[in-house]
């Protein structure tokens, strides 16, 4: 499993959750528990892990990190397409975080899922001695609430998990939408009222006072007369042949196409501010994960140089293998070659 993509993860977990994936991960470590052939080491690892799969414990997990797993990978892999608008981005995590409070109560789906799984309804806290706690001489003597090992795997594991899922999304969420409250009017601009329309245009003045003037508001009111005059046909003709661009991206197009970057040229800049934002991240995380492989031990002595470029060669494979280095190569003999002619 990989431990930077979604992806990975839940095809892991989907395999084991799939089909008869469970029994058979099962029976293949019986097996391998059982064959002398292995080493000691190898038998008592397969022994543990089939112990670990047949308590109903790890079969919830499965079947909740499934879920959990399978709607974060849809929605990671539209954050990632390209053309993805920050609007949208903003609608997709929050409709992710509903996705998670929802499942916060549903245990008892979870429980008779993974009660099907594994063949039996026992908690691996039932099978454990309760610790009694050594109290100061003068506390008093109430008695400790104890939970049932059902109870305490609902508490202590599953609303756990779920709730710092959310949290977590909740403080993602959180800077995407201070963005999309100032832009979010772009998506419905012919929709709103005048007012709001003034309003916003004076809020991003005064967020990028260096890139746009105070004249935007008027702009934006005629630009928004002239969307109403060609049609929304017209404005979808600026879509490319195959390609599926957001609203946003259409009404750049279009000034662009029509050269009216002169009549509405804070409109041009304020479309290109929010057209360039980044939603996702994931491109800057892979880079780095590309230079942890190149400088490894065995290159540690890699100066930043040539560092440089082998992670740009790297990360642009697609774009290098397509390159004849025939041409290259041949030129760099030529230049190096340590041949020295000999007169008779």
């Amino acid at each position: 499993m990989s431990g930077t993509r979604w992806s990975e993860r839940a095809d892991a977990v989907g395999a084991l959750v799939k089909s008869k994936g469970y029994e058979q991960v099962q029976e293949a470590l019986d097996i391998l528990a059982d064959d002398t052939s292995q080493t000691p080491e190898t038998r008592g690892d397969a022994s543990g892990l089939a112990a670990r799969m047949d308590e109903l414990d790890t079969g919830i997990m499965a079947e909740l990190w499934y879920e959990i797993l399978r709607h974060v990978n849809k929605v990671s892999l539209a954050l990632q397409d390209p053309v993805v608008a920050l609007n949208t981005a903003v609608d997709l995590l929050k409709s992710l975080v509903v996705v998670l409070q929802e499942m916060r109560e549903q245990f008892d789906e979870y429980e008779k899922r993974g009660i099907e799984r594994v063949g039996h309804g026992n908690y691996k806290a039932a099978t454990r001695r309760i610790r009694k706690r050594n109290r100061a001489y003068d506390e008093r003597t109430s008695p400790e609430t104890v939970l049932d090992p059902r109870e305490r795997f609902r508490v202590e594991v599953f609303l756990v998990i779920v709730d710092s899922l959310v949290a977590s999304l909740n403080k993602r969420l959180s800077a995407y939408q201070v963005v999309s409250n100032m832009f979010g009017f772009l998506g419905r601009l012919q929709d709103i009222p005048p007012a709001e329309v003034v309003t916003a245009a004076e809020v991003l003045v005064m967020k990028y006072p260096e890139d746009l003037e105070s004249d935007l508001s008027a702009e934006l009111t005629h630009f928004v007369k002239f969307l109403d005059t060609i049609g929304t046909d017209k404005l979808q003709d600026y879509q490319g042949a195959g390609v599926k661009s957001s609203r946003e991206l259409l009404m750049f197009l279009l000034l662009h196409e029509q050269q009216l970057t002169q009549t509405f040229p804070n409109v041009e800049i304020m479309l290109r501010i929010y057209l360039s934002m980044m939603v996702s991240n994931c491109s800057g995380e892979r880079t780095f994960s590309k230079m942890g492989i190149i400088k490894s031990v065995l290159r540690s002595t890699t100066g930043q140089q040539r560092l440089n470029m082998l992670s740009l060669m790297s990360i642009e494979r697609d774009v290098l293998r397509e390159i004849d280095f025939d041409d290259v190569i041949d030129d760099f003999a030529r230049i190096k070659a340590r041949k020295v002619s000999l007169q008779t």
